[in-house]
């Protein structure tokens, strides 16, 4: 819980949240890079508030699950696990028991009968976690049932309870990038004084399947699942020369910021054109009714009417992230989909009609077991 706190607070991934968190015993400042590229500084004060919540919270998860097990307070705990190097960890969970903080100590020195070393304190309790795993499963203790695939690798679980896809691929190094994908850069220009908007390329769907079938990032993973996910790919930027943006506009020849313009001039961002010929005059068309929308429906409770695709493709529930109104570059929840009231992935295909729902999950805690 201390580790995801960190993760949804300053936007980072679990290696670095990691990081983070070890770091505290160190006192001063941390510096570290969120998942956006900035870098940050937070004093050790700053972190360790943001953790405050978070460490009650598993100091009473604990003492809960120490209670279940024992009856009543023991007469002496022994924390074991990277996280029982939290400072203070040792006092709430004293304070939780109601026992004396003396009583409460970080363990070590676990698997002297099973594991040797030259080179490591094997007694640091940061290690119990890897080294009982390690021991488990070389002693044969450790079922394929208990764990999760991720395209056909054995996923980082550094949890137990319930976890979501989303979470689980968070885990083990994605982002949500990976999982909405962007469109290519548009670029903007004025044509003959009036602004115009040429867009890039929509980006390549990600792809999420548990167990064979498609699956939204909000799918709960159970033990033994498979789970296969592909990246998404964002779209390439929207560049063009002159001579196709001659075409675009139907012109022979143009200016770019004043300047007669080559046909392979590259066309910069915010550049003032100007049409300076004309196409011979085409034969009278005959009438035809204008396209009606490729897609109606709504979206967030608002009725949403999308023209038809220039290539006749339909449209994806992706294409209607950037109108939800979510600021996906700092997005801090999951985000919850939904096509007439049931979970979907961004891959969905719509149909006129469709209610999408777009949002962010409301904040909870995931209890341990």
């Amino acid at each position: 819980m201390p580790t995801e706190a960190l993760m949804r607070a300053y936007l980072v991934d679990f290696e670095t949240a990691e990081r983070i968190k070890t770091g505290l015993a160190e006192g001063g400042s941390l510096e570290f890079t969120d998942v956006l590229g900035l870098p940050q500084t937070q004093t050790v004060q700053e972190i360790a508030a943001v953790l405050s919540p978070a460490m009650d919270t598993l100091a009473a998860e604990i003492a809960r699950q120490v209670l279940d097990v024992n009856g009543n307070a023991p007469s002496a705990l022994f924390l074991a696990g990277g996280g029982s190097k939290l400072p203070g960890l040792q006092e709430r969970v004293a304070q939780a028991l109601e026992m004396d903080p003396k009583r409460v100590a970080v363990a070590g020195n676990h698997f002297a009968n099973t594991v040797y070393s030259d080179t490591l304190d094997l007694n640091d309790p940061a290690y119990t976690t890897p080294l009982g795993i390690a021991a488990s499963a070389g002693l044969g203790l450790i079922s394929d049932s208990c764990q999760v695939l991720l395209n056909g690798t054995p996923a980082k679980l550094f949890r137990s309870g319930s976890l979501t896809a989303m979470e689980l691929l968070m885990m083990n190094g994605y982002t949500y990038s990976d999982l909405l994908g962007r469109s290519g850069k548009p670029l903007s220009v004025k044509v003959d004084g009036k602004p115009r908007v040429f867009h890039g390329e929509p980006a390549q769907p990600a792809r999420l399947r548990i167990n064979g079938t498609d699956a939204a990032p909000t799918t709960v993973v159970h033990a033994g699942d498979h789970v296969d996910f592909t990246p998404a790919v964002p779209g390439a930027d929207c560049r063009l020369c002159a001579g196709e943006l001659a075409q675009l506009l139907h012109t022979p020849s143009l200016t770019i910021n004043g300047a007669a313009a080559h046909p392979e001039d590259p066309v910069p961002a915010g550049a003032v054109i100007v049409k300076t010929g004309q196409l011979p005059a085409a034969p009278a068309a005959v009438p035809v009714s204008a396209p009606t929308a490729a897609w109606t429906g709504t979206l967030n409770g608002t009725p949403l009417s999308l023209p038809p695709k220039p290539d006749g493709a339909p449209y994806y529930l992706m294409d209607l992230l950037e109108r939800s109104g979510i600021d996906f570059d700092h997005v801090e929840r999951p985000v919850v989909l939904r096509c007439n009231g049931h979970a979907c992935t961004f891959q969905q295909t719509l149909q006129n009609g469709d209610c999408v729902e777009i949002t962010c999950e409301e904040t909870t805690e995931n209890p341990l077991p």
